[in-house]
């Protein structure tokens, strides 16, 4: 986030941190926020400039003069949404002891399906990064959780392949046929 976008912000909204109202400069009436998953979401506009932002991260701009990053989330602590008082907001900063269940995965070599199906009941964090959506652990919860799981020799697992029987009827097929993708079949990749 550069300054400039943020004084545009700044300029725009003004923010009331009892009572988690937004306001647009010209108007005393709280501006209509938009939900979208969990996060409240504000849509600003201003001449050439208009964008959608997470109510929380400029409730935080507004209070405490500094934009979270990226990787950053919020807890509201009574668990509403719509709540966006500044003592409802607690953010979570993105740290080292937190991981994703691939990545876990991945440095201990195990399998995700054993690893997933045990972490699914506890806590986890909801970060956006890049635009994508991932769920982070804590790594002490994966450890007390996955401490039986055994590590999976990665050499000695199979890619699964077709019968011998399947790739010939295939190819005998393909031989005398062929494949022309429609439009809608087009638009899945």
């Amino acid at each position: 986030m550069d300054n400039k976008e943020l004084m545009i912000i700044k300029s725009i909204v003004k923010y009331s941190a009892k009572t988690g109202n937004f306001y647009r400069h010209e108007s005393d009436s709280p501006a209509k926020l938009v939900n979208k998953n969990k996060h409240a979401l504000i849509y600003l506009s201003k001449g050439d400039f208009h964008n959608m932002y997470s109510a929380w991260k400029i409730a935080i701009f507004m209070s405490h003069g500094y934009w979270p990053a990226e990787g950053d989330t919020c807890e509201y602590i009574d668990g509403n949404a719509k709540n966006l008082s500044l003592s409802n907001i607690k953010v979570i900063h993105f740290c080292d002891d937190e991981t994703t269940v691939m990545d876990y995965c991945l440095d201990n070599q195990l399998e995700y399906r054993h690893v997933s199906v045990k972490m699914r009941k506890e806590k986890r964090i909801r970060r956006s990064v890049g635009g994508m959506t991932y769920w982070f652990y804590k790594k002490e919860d994966f450890a007390r959780q996955c401490k039986d799981l055994k590590n999976v020799d990665l050499e000695q697992i199979k890619k699964p392949s077709m019968g011998k029987r399947k790739n010939t009827h295939i190819m005998e097929f393909l031989k005398t046929h062929t494949i022309v993708p429609k439009r809608w079949e087009m638009t899945l990749c």
